[in-house]
């Protein structure tokens, strides 16, 4: 992949990062001083450039009115319902694995809880 074998096996000296650091010197030619300047250190000024533009975008610009809705919701009710449901069906016919087990456990619970009971109705 990408001209280098290491992503596919495994890198024999430790964890996962080492075989891709590996595979990226091997690609460069071994140097380690472009695997550096290919690599941004998240560091404390990129997370305060971030602090920065989050207080600076979370004020409303100047002369900009409130947000009003018609209605409390985005969506009535019903509308919800419906889509959670169709969400809901499409997650569950998805997993056929989930349903195949659960028809199992549905079926041998049946079972037990016939054979336990079955003679209970001809007592008197």
């Amino acid at each position: 992949m990408y001209g280098c074998q290491s992503l596919i096996v495994r890198d024999v000296r430790g964890t996962p990062i080492a075989s891709l650091v590996f595979c990226f010197l091997q690609t460069t030619g071994g140097h380690p001083a472009a695997l550096q300047s290919n690599v941004q250190p998240f560091t404390a000024t990129s997370c305060r450039r971030n602090d920065l533009l989050v207080s600076e975008l979370s004020i409303p610009a100047a002369g900009s009115q409130p947000l009003k809705f018609e209605r409390p919701f985005a969506a009535s009710t019903r509308e919800q319902f419906k889509v959670l449901m169709a969400r809901w069906l499409r997650s569950y016919w998805r997993h056929p694995g989930y349903n195949a087990t659960r028809f199992a456990f549905c079926t041998v619970l049946a079972v037990l809880l016939g054979t336990i009971y079955l003679w209970f109705g001809q007592r008197r």
